[in-house]
């Protein structure tokens, strides 16, 4: 038994984060734009000699939420199977690009399929946020992650409760991101004054952008947010305040910019010049994730 899915990745540029005790209306509004450079999972399930092995671009890792999707989704019937994952991505972990979202509705579409649980996306989307939350790696990237293209979020949860407005962009447009360290989004979400910092900041420019959505004023305001919170490193703000076309991917040590094709050389050779160790390029997602 087995499948296959892929899910875009998604670069948050703007968000607040939003209570609430019931964690399917928890979570954060915002916008973010979902890229082709996603995660693609395979699965395979074998009935007898259980075990568990998740794998990322080949490499074996201890993976927590992929873990306990399984969990949740089997129970004690994951006793009886040998389970395999193959994550693959060529995005990094813990650097904002929403891969523990990603990890999570893969998981949760190859398990409906091998399965025949009949899931439905509203319910997909319901267990793959509650694990995030769970886990505080993310607020607001499942319900983007199954929408695609560029996503306004303009209230917070899962399915029915999180409403979002999907925008589809032109994908001859394309994402570039400079990425120079990962930071957790832990250590982020959880802190008293980072909350009040990263609100404060949404509260003066997030209503504008959620009046007036549009690539051009996503990355405005975006970038204008990047430099109230100030979040990521040093050499981040000082890069953001030099090049005007960039903002900061949320929550990481990253920048990010929207562009024609024929500006992809200039812009790379930009972060270059700043030392950036890692570049990648990608086309926009107007498709959400999806059984392959």
């Amino acid at each position: 038994m087995k499948a296959e899915a892929f899910c875009p990745s998604h670069i948050t540029g703007i968000f607040k984060i939003c209570k609430h005790k019931d964690p399917l209306k928890r979570g954060s509004i915002g916008a973010g734009i979902c890229l082709r450079e996603g995660l693609r999972t395979r699965i395979k399930v074998k009935k007898g000699g259980y075990g568990i092995e998740v794998f990322f671009n080949g490499r074996k890792i201890m993976e927590k939420i992929t873990h306990q999707v399984l969990k949740e989704i089997l129970g004690e019937r994951i006793k009886i199977y040998r389970i395999i994952v193959n994550h693959e991505s060529k995005v990094p972990y813990a650097s904002g690009f929403g891969l523990s979202a990603a990890y999570a509705i893969n998981t949760l579409l190859c398990l409906n399929s091998i399965f025949n649980l009949d899931l439905s996306r509203e319910k997909i989307c319901q267990i793959a946020h509650k694990i995030e939350l769970r886990n505080k790696t993310g607020l607001g990237d499942v319900i983007a992650e199954l929408t695609g293209g560029f996503v306004v979020r303009e209230k917070e949860g899962a399915l029915p409760y999180g409403k979002v407005r999907k925008i589809e962009v032109s994908e001859d447009l394309k994402v570039v991101c400079g990425i120079w360290s990962k930071i957790e989004t832990k250590s982020i979400i959880t802190q008293g004054q980072w909350k009040l910092r990263i609100n404060e900041a949404a509260n003066s420019l997030l209503p504008e952008l959620i009046k007036h959505p549009s690539l051009e004023n996503f990355l405005k305001y975006a970038r204008r947010f990047a430099l109230k919170v100030r979040i990521g490193r040093n050499n981040i703000i000082s890069f953001l305040k030099k090049n005007k076309n960039f903002s900061q991917v949320m929550i990481g040590n990253c920048v990010f910019t929207i562009i024609p094709e024929d500006l992809i050389e200039h812009t790379t050779n930009l972060l270059k010049d700043a030392d950036c160790p890692e570049i990648i390029t990608s086309e926009i997602s107007n498709e959400g994730a999806r059984l392959e």
